[in-house]
């Protein structure tokens, strides 16, 4: 169970990693000043940014995935979370 609960929290991690990257990019800011914590809105990402990010992540996990994704796990450490229970 030890190694199951430290994978899940790499992929957590890895994941987390990614969309800072894709949100700072989208946003002009640097990751570094991406709290992972913040709502997507609050960091400013449009709609038009969050359904994008959204296809990105279905590419990366080769799974469909709604275009609300964003809305309905609305920061990155929530987001992160979901997506690394369905990456598994």
């Amino acid at each position: 169970m030890g190694r199951e609960r430290s994978d899940r929290k790499a992929d957590v991690n890895t994941i987390g990693a990614w969309l800072k990257e894709h949100i700072a990019e989208a946003t002009g800011v640097a990751s570094g000043d991406v709290d992972p914590n913040t709502p997507f809105t609050d960091l400013g990402l449009t709609s038009l940014e969050a359904v994008g990010i959204s296809g990105d992540m279905e590419d990366r996990l080769h799974q469909r995935l709604p275009p609300t994704l964003l809305y309905d796990f609305s920061t990155i450490s929530q987001l992160s979370a979901h997506l690394a229970t369905l990456a598994r």
